[in-house]
């Protein structure tokens, strides 16, 4: 990661309650900005600063912060899943919301593999969320023209995101 660094801080110390179970400790965790992040009111001198809150047992402070952080990418991809329609199921059968969930996950695991093995490595476009393919990647504009018996796909190289049906980098 980008230099950061975890501290384990006994919670009663720093946030003042009596009424937390022995052993809970606060985890700070200091970590550089990313290229593109923006600062919020809480990021200090180019540092973002998270915290998590655990009374896990015998656990060294890197094991929690690896657990911790997983635990957000779980949570990104459900609400990559709502974004994908599964938020409000539409049907009033069963068997009809099933087909809906299905392509919902189909459609997120659609974008996932287009980020992890049609992309290059390092495109911009390999961070993009469900919304932003939405908006940005799947709403360009092409005309797709036959002559002489030859199908063509013509889209305008100055339109945004172009890059992502040349695979121009």
């Amino acid at each position: 990661m980008n230099c950061a660094r975890t501290r384990g801080i006994d919670a009663s110390k720093v946030i003042g309650r009596k009424n937390y179970p022995p052993g809970t400790r606060i985890y700070l965790r200091a970590e550089i900005l990313h290229p593109g992040a923006k600062a919020s009111l809480f990021d200090t001198d180019g540092n973002r600063i998270t915290a998590f809150l655990t009374n896990s047992p015998r656990y060294n402070a890197q094991f929690l912060n690896v657990r911790h952080r997983a635990r957000g990418r779980c949570e990104n991809r459900i609400e990559t899943l709502k974004a994908a329609g599964l938020g409000k199921l539409p049907f009033t059968s069963f068997a009809s919301n099933q087909a809906w969930a299905n392509l919902a996950m189909s459609t997120m695991n659609l974008v996932a593999w287009l980020q992890m093995a049609v992309l290059p490595a390092g495109h911009h476009a390999g961070s993009w969320d469900l919304t932003r393919w939405r908006h940005r990647g799947w709403s360009l504009a092409g005309k797709l023209v036959t002559s002489s018996r030859q199908t063509r796909l013509l889209i305008n190289h100055t339109a945004p995101e172009t890059d992502l049906v040349l695979l121009i980098k």
